[in-house]
């Protein structure tokens, strides 16, 4: 269960927008429809932990993924970014869950 969540509708796409607190963070999910089918087109997480921050944005269409550590535990904070290039994928809106897509991005970025 996400607190707050966000679902709208605007130019034929839909936003989820879930809110947590913490390691679980905050995930946004967009789709649109594309030749009949609500397909997922972008898909972002925000995650706070003891010792780094982590954001990643993913665009399945497109096959870039980009992730994004803060490192907390420096007084500079350092940062860095990773862009990864993966297969095409197209995720339909009935068939998939966002949070099995965050899941298999995350895996990509750790291989």
């Amino acid at each position: 269960m996400h607190d707050p969540e966000d679902i709208s509708i605007e130019n034929g796409g839909l936003s989820i927008n879930l809110y947590d607190i913490g390691p679980n963070g905050n995930q946004f999910s967009r789709f649109k429809y594309l030749n009949g089918d609500l397909v997922l087109t972008y898909v972002e997480t925000y995650n706070m932990g003891a010792g780094s921050h982590s954001a990643l944005y993913y665009e399945p269409l497109k096959g870039k993924l980009i992730h994004e550590t803060i490192n907390t535990m420096e007084e500079e904070m350092p940062s860095k970014s990773k862009t990864i290039h993966l297969k095409k994928e197209r995720y339909l809106f009935e068939k998939m869950s966002p949070d099995d897509v965050v899941r298999k991005a995350y895996d990509a970025v750790h291989e």
